[in-house]
Protein backbone atom coordinates (compact mmCIF):
# COMPACT_ATOMS: atom_id res chain seq x y z
CA UNK A 1 0.00 0.00 0.00
CA UNK A 2 0.93 3.84 0.49
CA UNK A 3 0.41 6.64 2.62
CA UNK A 4 -2.13 8.20 1.10
CA UNK A 5 -1.32 11.35 3.82
CA UNK A 6 1.74 11.57 1.47
CA UNK A 7 0.31 10.85 -2.04
CA UNK A 8 -2.66 13.58 -2.08
CA UNK A 9 -3.93 15.17 -5.20
CA UNK A 10 -3.73 19.11 -5.51
CA UNK A 11 -5.84 21.51 -7.07
CA UNK A 12 -3.47 23.91 -8.31
CA UNK A 13 -0.83 22.61 -10.46
CA UNK A 14 0.47 25.78 -11.96
CA UNK A 15 4.02 26.08 -9.54
CA UNK A 16 4.70 22.74 -10.21
CA UNK A 17 4.17 23.23 -14.08
CA UNK A 18 6.31 26.06 -14.00
CA UNK A 19 9.13 24.22 -12.19
CA UNK A 20 9.14 22.09 -15.45
CA UNK A 21 8.94 24.65 -17.52
CA UNK A 22 5.55 23.48 -18.93
CA UNK A 23 3.02 26.29 -19.67
CA UNK A 24 -0.01 25.24 -17.25
CA UNK A 25 -2.26 24.90 -20.13
CA UNK A 26 -0.86 21.78 -20.95
CA UNK A 27 -1.17 18.43 -19.84
CA UNK A 28 1.10 16.08 -18.64
CA UNK A 29 1.32 12.28 -18.73
CA UNK A 30 3.76 10.66 -16.59
CA UNK A 31 5.83 7.35 -15.82
CA UNK A 32 7.64 6.83 -12.96
CA UNK A 33 8.90 3.21 -13.67
CA UNK A 34 12.74 2.42 -14.11
CA UNK A 35 14.55 2.39 -17.27
CA UNK A 36 14.87 -0.92 -17.80
CA UNK A 37 13.89 -3.69 -19.65
CA UNK A 38 11.51 -5.17 -17.92
CA UNK A 39 9.53 -1.93 -17.71
CA UNK A 40 9.43 -1.50 -21.29
CA UNK A 41 9.53 2.29 -21.58
CA UNK A 42 10.42 2.05 -25.31
CA UNK A 43 6.40 1.28 -25.89
CA UNK A 44 5.58 4.71 -24.51
CA UNK A 45 8.19 6.37 -26.61
CA UNK A 46 6.65 4.85 -29.26
CA UNK A 47 3.19 5.85 -28.20
CA UNK A 48 4.52 9.51 -27.44
CA UNK A 49 4.98 9.66 -31.21
CA UNK A 50 2.02 9.29 -32.19
CA UNK A 51 0.11 10.81 -29.44
CA UNK A 52 1.96 14.10 -30.72
CA UNK A 53 0.73 13.85 -33.95
CA UNK A 54 -2.80 14.45 -32.75
CA UNK A 55 -2.62 16.45 -29.92
CA UNK A 56 0.71 18.75 -29.72
CA UNK A 57 -0.08 20.57 -26.34
CA UNK A 58 0.74 17.01 -24.26
CA UNK A 59 3.75 16.97 -22.58
CA UNK A 60 5.63 13.52 -21.11
CA UNK A 61 7.17 13.09 -17.83
CA UNK A 62 9.13 9.94 -17.75
CA UNK A 63 10.53 9.69 -13.90
CA UNK A 64 13.52 7.15 -13.22
CA UNK A 65 17.12 6.05 -14.04
CA UNK A 66 17.93 3.13 -15.26
CA UNK A 67 20.45 1.20 -17.87
CA UNK A 68 18.56 2.29 -20.70
CA UNK A 69 18.43 5.90 -20.31
CA UNK A 70 20.49 7.08 -22.87
CA UNK A 71 18.99 4.76 -25.29
CA UNK A 72 15.61 6.18 -24.85
CA UNK A 73 16.73 9.45 -25.12
CA UNK A 74 18.19 8.65 -28.37
CA UNK A 75 15.34 7.46 -29.55
CA UNK A 76 13.11 10.13 -28.66
CA UNK A 77 15.48 12.38 -30.13
CA UNK A 78 15.16 10.23 -33.20
CA UNK A 79 11.19 10.57 -33.54
CA UNK A 80 12.07 14.21 -33.17
CA UNK A 81 9.66 14.00 -29.80
CA UNK A 82 12.61 15.32 -27.57
CA UNK A 83 10.89 18.54 -27.25
CA UNK A 84 7.65 17.30 -25.32
CA UNK A 85 9.66 15.14 -23.05
CA UNK A 86 11.39 15.37 -19.83
CA UNK A 87 13.59 12.77 -18.85
CA UNK A 88 13.92 13.00 -14.53
CA UNK A 89 16.64 10.71 -12.68
CA UNK A 90 15.79 8.98 -9.70
CA UNK A 91 14.77 11.35 -7.21
CA UNK A 92 13.50 11.04 -3.53
CA UNK A 93 10.78 9.42 -2.60
CA UNK A 94 8.66 12.36 -1.81
CA UNK A 95 9.81 14.15 -5.34
CA UNK A 96 7.99 11.45 -6.73
CA UNK A 97 4.64 12.51 -5.49
CA UNK A 98 5.13 16.30 -6.44
CA UNK A 99 5.66 15.16 -10.05
CA UNK A 100 2.43 13.15 -9.82
CA UNK A 101 0.51 16.13 -8.20
CA UNK A 102 1.55 18.17 -11.37
CA UNK A 103 -0.06 15.57 -14.09
CA UNK A 104 -2.82 14.74 -15.62
CA UNK A 105 -2.59 10.95 -16.53
CA UNK A 106 -0.50 8.11 -15.49
CA UNK A 107 1.21 5.51 -17.87
CA UNK A 108 3.22 1.98 -16.84
CA UNK A 109 4.43 -0.01 -19.81
CA UNK A 110 5.62 -2.77 -17.79
CA UNK A 111 5.92 -6.28 -18.89
CA UNK A 112 5.67 -7.96 -15.90
CA UNK A 113 4.06 -6.55 -11.97
CA UNK A 114 2.35 -7.75 -8.85
CA UNK A 115 0.79 -4.97 -6.97
CA UNK A 116 2.81 -1.93 -8.71
CA UNK A 117 3.56 0.48 -5.72
CA UNK A 118 3.71 2.92 -8.73
CA UNK A 119 0.49 2.40 -9.35
CA UNK A 120 -1.05 3.09 -6.58
CA UNK A 121 0.84 5.90 -5.76
CA UNK A 122 -0.74 7.69 -8.48
CA UNK A 123 -4.24 6.38 -7.28
CA UNK A 124 -3.64 8.15 -4.22
CA UNK A 125 -3.16 11.30 -6.19
CA UNK A 126 -6.31 11.29 -8.20
CA UNK A 127 -5.00 10.33 -11.35
CA UNK A 128 -6.25 8.05 -14.44
CA UNK A 129 -4.29 5.32 -15.27
CA UNK A 130 -3.36 3.47 -18.57
CA UNK A 131 -1.41 0.11 -17.48
CA UNK A 132 -0.44 -2.85 -19.02
CA UNK A 133 -2.97 -5.49 -19.42
CA UNK A 134 -1.45 -7.87 -16.20
CA UNK A 135 -3.30 -9.90 -13.62
CA UNK A 136 -1.53 -7.24 -10.84
CA UNK A 137 -2.55 -4.37 -12.68
CA UNK A 138 -6.41 -6.19 -12.96
CA UNK A 139 -6.65 -6.08 -9.55
CA UNK A 140 -6.81 -2.45 -9.00
CA UNK A 141 -7.48 -1.14 -12.41
CA UNK A 142 -11.05 -1.95 -13.90
CA UNK A 143 -10.71 -1.27 -17.79
CA UNK A 144 -12.90 1.85 -18.96
CA UNK A 145 -14.52 2.22 -14.48
CA UNK A 146 -11.14 3.87 -13.05
CA UNK A 147 -8.31 3.70 -16.06
CA UNK A 148 -7.42 1.52 -18.89
CA UNK A 149 -5.44 -1.57 -19.75
CA UNK A 150 -3.86 -2.08 -22.67
CA UNK A 151 -1.89 -5.20 -24.29
CA UNK A 152 1.87 -5.53 -23.61
CA UNK A 153 4.25 -3.81 -26.10
CA UNK A 154 1.13 -2.53 -27.86
CA UNK A 155 2.33 1.38 -28.64
CA UNK A 156 -0.84 1.89 -30.76
CA UNK A 157 -3.40 0.97 -28.21
CA UNK A 158 -1.85 2.85 -25.60
CA UNK A 159 -1.16 6.14 -27.73
CA UNK A 160 -5.20 5.65 -28.63
CA UNK A 161 -5.93 5.26 -24.27
CA UNK A 162 -3.99 8.32 -23.99
CA UNK A 163 -5.62 10.55 -26.49
CA UNK A 164 -9.01 9.66 -25.65
CA UNK A 165 -7.99 10.92 -21.89
CA UNK A 166 -6.96 13.78 -23.26
CA UNK A 167 -9.89 15.17 -25.28
CA UNK A 168 -12.51 13.44 -22.25
CA UNK A 169 -11.56 16.06 -19.37
CA UNK A 170 -14.31 14.68 -17.53
CA UNK A 171 -13.63 10.70 -17.67
CA UNK A 172 -10.29 11.42 -16.06
CA UNK A 173 -11.59 13.61 -13.20
CA UNK A 174 -14.34 10.68 -12.71
CA UNK A 175 -11.58 8.01 -13.32
CA UNK A 176 -9.02 10.15 -10.70
CA UNK A 177 -12.43 10.32 -8.02
CA UNK A 178 -12.54 6.74 -8.14
CA UNK A 179 -8.83 5.54 -7.91
CA UNK A 180 -8.03 7.90 -4.91
CA UNK A 181 -11.41 6.01 -3.04
CA UNK A 182 -10.04 2.58 -3.71
CA UNK A 183 -6.84 3.49 -2.47
CA UNK A 184 -8.37 4.38 0.80
CA UNK A 185 -10.20 1.53 1.11
CA UNK A 186 -7.52 -0.88 -0.10
CA UNK A 187 -4.56 0.55 -0.55
CA UNK A 188 -4.03 2.51 2.83
CA UNK A 189 -0.37 1.27 3.97
CA UNK A 190 -1.39 1.84 7.62
CA UNK A 191 -4.52 0.11 7.57
CA UNK A 192 -3.15 -2.40 5.75
CA UNK A 193 -0.33 -2.95 8.05
CA UNK A 194 -2.15 -2.70 11.04
CA UNK A 195 -4.22 -6.07 9.85
CA UNK A 196 -1.07 -7.15 8.95
CA UNK A 197 0.39 -6.94 12.55
CA UNK A 198 -3.29 -8.16 14.16
CA UNK A 199 -2.97 -11.64 11.99
CA UNK A 200 0.73 -12.02 13.82
CA UNK A 201 -0.98 -11.05 17.23
CA UNK A 202 -3.48 -13.97 16.49
CA UNK A 203 -0.80 -16.61 15.32
CA UNK A 204 1.19 -16.25 18.38
CA UNK A 205 -1.87 -16.55 20.55
CA UNK A 206 -2.49 -19.51 18.81
CA UNK A 207 0.96 -21.18 19.56
CA UNK A 208 0.78 -19.70 23.14
CA UNK A 209 -2.27 -22.08 23.10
Amino acid sequence: GVNPKKFYPTVGKEKLKAKLKIPSSCPIIISTRSLEPIYDVETLIKAISLVLKSNMDAYFIIVGGGSLKRKLEMMAKRLKISPKVRFIDTVPHMEVAKFLRASDIYVSTSLSDATSVSLLEAMACSLPTVVTDLKGNREWIKDGIDGFLFPKRDFRVLAEKILYLLKNQDIRRKFGVVNRRIVEEKGNYEKEMSKMEQLYKDLLETYKA
